[in-house]
């Protein structure tokens, strides 16, 4: 009778127990996090937030993907945005200066790097960027000098001194990016100047050089917890969970280089 009592107790601790962490999940309020993050994200994210998803059931992510300028603007406005990812670190830089950002949060994430495509039939014999002052080359599809690509793109050309020959065969991607790597693989033009993760996206482009690391600052992509996060705990949660070894296996994956140390 008496060990029929103590298995009995055992029992009933076991379902209290059960009731108040069922209690505590009932009732703990789920958390809400904005991203804003560069378009070169757009599909590293997606993968990576299903993972974070298993992980993190009570944080509900959104993405805002757009340009890293235009997202930059939107923070400046008064947009509600918890995280920022932008491609260049001039843009993280800038909300920096105006207050809007929480410093000690903020990371190098990343490092990306800067490659010329062409369309994966062409026989044209171009193996490096000074090569795109070539007669045969025609069109050139490159970023908008105040998106990140465009920024860099400026940096390469004019450090190689070609930038205003380059210029006129521009057709110009005002705002995503994908619209470079798109331009190349329809044909539209002849080659394109464009991130290495972007290029590993498609199969109908291929590589055919890699910007030379002396000829443009480095493509160092932050993330930082904005000052108008509501819950700070959680997006620097995130933060972490972005370093972490598995989201690095799918960065690496995509293409992107791992960046360990602070800013």
């Amino acid at each position: 009778m008496k060990k029929e009592k103590q298995f009995l107790v055992i029992i009933l601790l076991g379902f209290f127990c059960a009731w108040i962490v069922s209690c505590h999940l009932t009732t703990s309020k789920p958390v809400a996090l904005i991203v804003s993050a560069a378009g070169s994200y757009r599909n590293v994210l997606a993968e990576i937030n299903e993972l974070y998803k298993q992980e993190n059931s009570n944080v509900l992510i959104t993405y805002n993907i757009a340009g890293s300028g235009f997202l930059r603007q939107q923070i400046e406005q008064g947009a509600p945005v918890d995280i920022y990812m932008p491609a260049i670190a001039l843009e993280m830089d800038r909300l920096q200066s105006l207050g809007l950002v929480l410093p000690e949060t903020r990371q190098n994430l990343l490092r990306n790097q800067i490659v010329l495509i062409l369309p994966k039939e062409s026989t044209i014999p171009i193996s490096k960027f000074e090569d795109l002052i070539d007669e045969r080359i025609k069109r050139v599809a490159i970023g908008k000098e105040t998106v990140a690509t465009g920024i860099y793109t400026k940096q390469i050309l004019t450090f190689l001194g070609i930038y205003e020959q380059v210029k006129k065969k521009g057709i110009v991607a005002e705002e995503d990016i994908r619209q470079v790597l798109k331009t190349v693989e329809s044909k539209n033009a002849d080659a394109g100047i464009t991130f290495l993760t972007e290029a590993k996206l498609s199969n109908k482009v291929k590589i055919v050089a890699i910007a030379p690391a002396n000829s443009h600052k480095p493509v160092i992509l932050s993330i930082a917890v904005l000052k108008r996060c509501q819950n700070v705990p959680e997006a620097k949660a995130f933060i972490d969970f972005m370093k972490s070894e598995k989201a690095q296996y799918i960065f690496n994956k995509y293409g992107f280089s791992i960046v360990k140390q602070k800013v």
